[in-house]
């Protein structure tokens, strides 16, 4: 308010970090600005009018915060951004699959439990988003059970699935479900956090690929392109297709209900399952996402995705965007992720790390995605949350 005592209230920053707010011999000082790239301590003082006339007395450049996550469900985009005192929080905003898509004001997911800083494979733990407006995520060696996956909710709670092993890695994660392959073990363990019991275990079996779709999971069988689908309530097998995989696959997705994706190894061959006809279209053997009739590559030797169409039964690739290789092998969900729900939408870095756009994905023919039958809803238990261990870090809201 003007100096002179009125009532009147006239913004003189946009933005400011409130408990920095001193009085100094020359004014009051503050940081803040208009801006995240016009951000400065700024020292205020009574002008001519008596109207605080403010003037920056120590700048500090607009800094990319480096993204260690990009994961993609259910219409919401999860960001894992990097904080200057080098801890991590998850921002989350709605996505639109307009064309072109158009997303939501961003929002202060929480901090995640395990940091996932992805400059090196082996502290790059990204999430993966569940479906439902959760994430899950692989926290290594928890405490001195072992490893533990996460099902974060909004607001830093999370259900623990302790499977009591270590060395493992998070195979798959939808809705309340988990697959993790424990490397002590050898075995893969199937959670539920709507589960009880202390580490919300649904059952274990021999360590495979998993895909969970709904309240199932795709495991390789014993013969060559073999796939079971697997009830997770009864453990017994729903069906069991048969793929042209020449091999027992190393690597499974599942999308909307409609579509598995097999894989023999980095080295192919690859291809989608189309379970409505019980065909096969073949897709090129890179790091890929699944989506709603679709199939994301990485072409690290050329810098680019590709997008592999197979709505149609015939596999068709195409350029999508440009994008080097990072500094991890694998960077699903790291510098690009695909929703494998009913949003068939893109999202990818580009130029500043801090910076992830959105590239719009196809429909099948006729515009509208497929259909993607949700689980059912039975009564849910309230299982025991948890809050990180470590202290919560913070930073000011700067748009």
């Amino acid at each position: 308010m003007p100096l002179s005592g009125s009532t009147a209230l006239t913004p003189v920053l946009d933005h400011v970090i409130t408990s920095s707010l001193r009085q100094e011999p020359g004014g009051a000082v503050v940081v803040g600005g208009s801006s995240v790239t016009d951000w400065a301590a700024r020292r205020f003082t009574a002008g001519s009018a008596g109207t605080p006339t403010g003037t920056a007395v120590d700048s500090d450049p607009g800094m990319p915060a480096p993204i260690d996550g990009l994961t993609l469900a259910g219409g919401k985009l999860f960001t894992v951004r990097r904080t200057s005192a080098g801890g991590d929080l998850v921002y989350d905003r709605s996505v639109q699959p307009d064309s072109p898509p158009s997303y939501g004001s961003e929002q202060n997911f929480g901090s995640p439990f395990s940091p996932t800083h992805c400059d090196t494979t082996a502290t790059c733990n990204p999430p993966i988003a569940t479906g439902d407006g959760n994430i899950s995520q692989l926290w290594p060696n928890t405490n001195s059970q072992g490893d533990a996956v996460t099902v974060q909710s909004p607001g830093d709670s999370a259900v623990l699935v302790t499977p009591g092993a270590t060395g493992g890695t998070l195979v798959d994660a939808e809705g309340p479900y988990v697959a993790y392959n424990g490397g002590s073990t050898k075995k893969q363990y199937i959670g539920d956090a709507d589960a009880g019991g202390n580490s919300h275990v649904l059952f274990t079996r021999p360590i495979s690929a998993a895909a969970l779709s709904g309240s199932t999971v795709w495991v390789p069988g014993p013969a060559a392109g073999t796939l079971p689908q697997i009830d997770l309530t009864t453990q017994r097998t729903v069906q069991t297709v048969a793929t042209d995989a020449p091999c027992v696959p190393s690597e499974l997705q599942a999308a909307a209900q409609h579509w598995v994706y097999w894989s023999c190894g980095p080295s192919g061959p690859a291809g989608v399952h189309d379970l409505a006809t019980g065909k096969d279209a073949p897709v090129p053997a890179h790091p890929a996402q699944l989506g709603d009739g679709f199939v994301v590559e990485h072409d690290t030797a050329a810098d680019k995705l590709t997008l592999t169409d197979v709505h149609t039964g015939t596999a068709t690739t195409s350029g999508l965007a440009d994008l080097p290789a990072g500094p991890v092998t694998d960077d699903r969900r790291v510098t690009w992720a695909v929703d494998n729900d009913v949003h068939p939408t893109l999202t990818r870095q580009v130029g500043r790390p801090d910076l992830p756009y959105l590239v719009p994905s196809p429909r099948r023919p006729g515009g509208q995605p497929l259909q993607h039958q949700k689980r059912p809803v039975t009564q849910r238990r309230t299982p025991q949350r948890h809050r990180p261990y470590r202290e919560s870090l913070s930073c000011p809201k700067t748009a």
